[in-house]
């Protein structure tokens, strides 16, 4: 277990007080992964995270009833919806004959791309559709001025669109697209990527064949077959078929081929190509790249020695290296001994020479999160969300597509820095056009041009590195501004900020990714505690990179994990569930701070540090009471500490000890002991419901209810069977309503309205 902040457990462990109106939460009996911190007010500032901020640039939408309308508006917080297909909790909204253009610089020539995001239809005429105005090649590397449409839809699920394409020199410069809705949609998740795929369409699912060939005519439909396993490309024997790359490979980079393929047949014949006649045992692969130093590495037969594997699909995969002094452009597959299906054909570049970027800023539509940094949302600067879940700065000259946006930039706050002492700055960057400035970075604000100490003036082909030093407060100004491409179609990608002090090592942002550190509850609902003393408990986890980024930049001491935990009832009374909004309503909650990381939670989520929060010593007239419970990460910084909240929903995170131990004692891989603990609950709450004069008890899985129930009037009567202790009943919770039951002999009743 990793352990993670410095917490007085001695002191959690001892206390044990009343809160939460009637409940009680206690202190966990013994050091375990578990303590906790009953809390109605704090002697420190608190606050809670700020939220993203989003960014309208480089967006407009325009309707006139036309794909092509002669004026646009800005995008505005009305365009948006509170629905979305990530769990940032926005997407953008589009009604009928809605037109939403975005600009995006120029995508670079040369390379393949995916256009990529989830819709959802919100209106239902029967004719919904979108059109996707792209000029583009197209996955036959043919001109095309749209991408593939959408048709329909589904009204309750989000349903994901990608198409492939490919941005050629000589042939169109790529800056923006349009989205015409037909009816009305949610848009969510739009991005544009380089694509690290050669083959574009090798899966054959689309008609696009032209860059296939079969003894050097173009490949047609009546090629494509459909097996079990989707749609294929025949190969027949003695025929060549040559699979043209959408682009010629980058000189001296290493690749990889892989497809899937199926033997049809064992019959013995020659494969013929180009004039030329193959022999072979099995499929003969031309890569048109080395595979070594020998050129005779470009020729690889499969061969055929498992006659097991007839009529069954198989996988292959081989690595080479693209021509130094020639152009690589194709793979050919001469079948030589038997009939063949292949599917899935890919070539991806498996070295560092691949640009990873994805062009399209502020598509997510939830905004970026921004702490430690100042945004300027009237210039050409927004934040383009990447591959891996991080954003970066982008700016571009283009904004709309319609018009040119004045240079802009954002600020790096440097109030946490000595004044007077030298410090490095750090970032990434990918930058395309030439002859710019692409990357100005001043020591405050850009008044002279003295204050300068970052000036990059030549584009990159991949993510660069860059690293300039400054004095802090040099200008008496604690901030660094930084400024962006100024110039027509060119774009400047910038992130992986950091400040490190040069004489100690230490570093000063946390918020490098532009992605609030994420916690969550691990998993949804609730579970008993499955040791003494049991109660309810949650597992609760924070992102680990999150927590190491935290840990380095503010250190242990200010930084801790935990779960608020409230009576569902309260959480309904506040304004929101976070500690500063029961902190201003005065009402009780439990903060429950974890001093250790649980490698059973860990194991739940992949990437995640977790850890238990329970409950425990509940009290009797709460143990049908739901309560709720939000995990957090808090950071103290000068005195103010500052919340980290979780997503939370009661559906997902509200359970009492009663529902849990239903749970417990249905499950067949529950201890034993646990289940007797969830049975003992079960005894003290008499679920009933009242119908037409019948009295019923709630069935439970796995339990055997000890009592019996009988109705009079308005007098609810249960009653034990022999051995049980009719002194155990706790609660009578009538249709929902509770009741406190009152003992005569063996029996209770309850007076029920």
């Amino acid at each position: 277990m990793k352990k993670f902040g410095k917490m007085r457990i001695a002191a959690a462990i001892a206390l044990v007080a009343a809160l939460l109106g009637s409940a009680t939460a206690s202190a966990v009996g013994g050091v375990t992964a578990e303590s906790a911190t009953p809390t109605g007010n704090t002697a420190k500032e608190i606050k809670t995270a700020s939220a993203n901020t989003i960014s309208y640039r480089m967006m407009a939408i325009g309707n006139d009833g036309t794909e092509t309308p002669e004026t646009y508006n800005a995008v505005t917080e009305a365009n948006l919806s509170d629905d979305s297909s990530d769990g940032d909790g926005k997407s953008l909204k589009l009604n009928n004959k809605d037109v939403f253009m975005p600009s995006f610089g120029m995508l670079p020539h040369g390379m393949n791309y995916r256009l990529s995001f989830k819709y959802k239809k919100i209106s239902e005429t029967g004719s919904e559709r979108l059109s996707i105005y792209l000029d583009n090649m197209n996955p036959s590397i043919e001109r095309a001025w749209y991408a593939d449409p959408v048709s329909g839809g589904s009204s309750s699920e989000w349903t994901s669109y990608t198409y492939d394409f490919n941005s050629t020199s000589g042939q169109t410069d790529i800056t923006y697209m349009r989205i015409a809705s037909y009816g009305s949609y949610l848009i969510d998740e739009l991005q544009i990527n380089t694509l690290n795929e050669y083959v574009l369409n090798g899966s054959f699912e689309k008609p696009y064949y032209g860059k296939f060939t079969v003894d050097g005519a173009t490949v047609t439909a009546a090629d494509i077959v459909s097996d079990d396993y989707g749609k294929a490309l025949k190969l027949e024997a003695g025929k060549g078929y040559k699979i043209d790359y959408s682009m010629i490979l980058s000189k001296n980079a290493k690749y990889k081929l892989s497809f899937k393929y199926k033997k049809l047949n064992a019959s013995e014949s020659k494969g013929g190509y180009n004039g030329n006649t193959y022999g072979g045992n099995g499929l003969l692969i031309f890569t048109d790249g080395f595979s070594s130093d020998d050129e005779n590495s470009r020729f690889y037969d499969m061969g055929y020695n498992n006659p097991a594997d007839l009529n069954s699909w198989q996988e292959f995969s081989r690595e080479f290296y693209s021509l130094s002094g020639a152009d690589t452009r194709h793979a050919t597959f001469v079948p030589c001994y038997g009939d063949y299906l292949i599917d899935d054909v890919s070539v991806e570049c498996v070295d560092d020479s691949f640009l990873d970027v994805q062009f399209l800023a502020g598509g997510n539509f939830g905004g970026a999160y921004l702490d430690g940094y100042e945004f300027y949302g009237t210039s050409n600067f927004n934040f383009a969300k990447q591959s891996d879940g991080t954003f970066a700065f982008s700016s571009m000259h283009t904004t709309w597509g319609v018009g040119s946006g004045e240079r802009g930039y954002f600020r790096i706050k440097t109030d946490m820095l000595e004044t007077g002492k030298e410090y490095a700055l750090s970032f990434d960057y990918y930058a395309n056009g030439a002859g710019v400035e692409v990357a100005g970075v001043y020591n405050g604000n850009a008044s002279s041009a003295e204050k300068r100490f970052v000036a990059i003036n030549s584009p990159v082909t991949k993510w660069t590195n860059y690293e300039a030093t400054f004095i802090a407060g040099q200008y008496n100004q604690n901030f660094l501004e930084v400024y962006g491409t100024a110039y027509g179609k060119n774009s400047t990608f910038i992130r992986n900020i950091q400040i490190t002090d040069k004489t100690s090592g230490k570093t000063y942002i946390a918020n490098q990714s532009l992605v609030s550190p994420e916690v969550k509850m691990i998993k949804n609902g609730a579970s008993v505690r499955t040791s003494e003393p049991y109660g309810i408990r949650w597992a609760a986890g924070i992102r680990t990179a999150d927590w190491n980024k935290l840990i380095e930049v503010y250190g242990e001491n200010n930084v801790k994990a935990g779960v608020i935990v409230a009576p569902l009832d309260y959480v309904k009374q506040a304004d929101e569930f976070t500690i500063s909004a029961f902190n201003e309503a005065s009402l009780k909650y439990a903060d429950i701070v974890s001093d250790t990381f649980n490698a059973e939670v860990n194991a739940m989520a992949e990437g995640y540090s977790g850890f238990y929060a329970s409950l425990v010593n509940i009290q009797a007239g709460n143990l049908n009471r739901k309560f709720a419970a939000r995990a957090y990460v808090a950071v103290e910084k000068d005195g103010v500490v500052t919340y980290y909240y979780g997503e939370y929903s009661a559906e997902n995170q509200a359970r009492s000890i009663y529902e849990v131990s239903k749970s417990a004692v249905a499950s067949s891989t529950e201890k034993e002991a646990v289940k007797e603990f969830a049975k003992g609950v079960l005894n003290k709450v008499i679920d009933v419901t009242v119908e037409n004069g019948n009295a019923v008890l709630t069935e439970i899985a796995g339990y055997a209810s000890p009592y019996a129930v009988s109705l009079s009037g308005n007098v609810l009567t249960i009653t034990a069977a022999d051995g049980a202790d009719i002194n155990n009943v706790k609660i009578v919770c009538v249709n929902g309503k509770n009741y406190k039951p009152t003992v005569s002999g063996n029996a209770v009743t309850v007076s029920i309205d």
